[in-house]
């Protein structure tokens, strides 16, 4: 069931709506402008996060959640405030109604939260889909009455509030991997410690030595296919990310080991079974 809310203020329990995407997002700032998407945990004290509809023509109401993440150690929610009418909470899920049909940007919701000053290095605090909507999509009400999707925009939390590299993790194969397949693919994530508007590009070092050469550069997604590897090898990788807002960051060096070639014999079903009844094989 999806929850509505039209510029008349009604709220309409509705199902199957036809939902289309656009260019629109709703993002957390640290001003109602926006201008400033990291948020910082200097606390104690009290701190508002404005909820602000972006890059869309028109809105008439929009329904999200923008729960504190994990990494947000210590810092209790204390209350959502907004000029408009609101059903639910940030933190498990809010629609909200304009009144009217508004261009972006404009301020929607305020969040309230006391800091703990307990932040870990670089806290991303997403905008996410309202877990009460089956389309696990954020929704926004265009002035056409239309369900549009709206994009997750991520923020951030550091002690105070700045830019930071992105962070590396997550490598796969993992590090220390053994029995690979000769066709492995590397791939990796990318945590941005920054509004995630600037231009994000991979360098990837790859090769059989503990300083691996440089085989690709300005990659945009987040995985190389370093092609046909050798068996019982040991190959070792890392990768830097460059983000044009924050600057640039490079990954430990990676290792993981090929698992041995599968022989000729092993191809077909049938030369296995010839193989574990002692036959000989052609």
């Amino acid at each position: 069931m999806r929850l509505i809310m039209f510029a008349s203020l009604f709220c309409l329990i509705v199902a199957g709506s036809a939902i289309s995407a656009q260019c629109t997002s709703v993002g957390l700032f640290r001003d109602p402008t926006p201008a400033t998407c990291g948020m910082p945990d200097d606390g104690p004290g009290m701190l508002s996060i404005y909820v602000v509809m972006m890059y869309s023509p028109g809105v008439t109401g929009l329904q999200f959640s923008a729960p504190l993440p994990e990494c947000w150690e210590g810092a209790p929610w204390i209350s959502d405030t907004s000029h408009f009418i609101t059903i639910g909470n940030s933190q498990t899920g809010i629609a909200i109604a304009l009144g009217s049909c508004l261009p972006s940007p404009v301020h929607v919701l305020t969040i309230n939260v006391m800091t703990s000053g307990l932040v870990n290095a670089c806290c991303p605090y997403p905008v996410l889909p309202d877990p009460s909507l089956e389309s696990g999509e954020i929704e926004v009400i265009d002035c056409g009455g239309n369900v549009l999707i709206g994009n997750e925009y991520t923020s951030f939390v550091t002690s105070d509030g700045s830019w930071a590299p992105p962070l590396v993790h997550s490598p796969e194969p993992s590090d220390g991997a053994v029995g690979q397949p000769l066709e492995a693919k590397l791939s990796w994530r990318i945590q941005q410690c920054s509004c995630g508007l600037g231009v994000v590009w991979n360098t990837v070092f790859f090769g059989t030595t503990p300083d691996p050469p440089m085989v690709a550069q300005y990659l945009d997604p987040s995985i190389y296919d370093p092609g046909s590897l050798a068996p019982a090898t040991t190959y070792y990788w890392r990768v830097g990310v460059y983000d044009s807002d924050a600057g640039t960051t490079e990954s430990p060096i990676w290792a993981f080991t090929t698992g041995s070639a599968v022989p000729a014999a092993m191809t077909s079903w049938g030369r296995v079974k010839a193989l574990y009844n002692g036959d000989k094989a052609d």
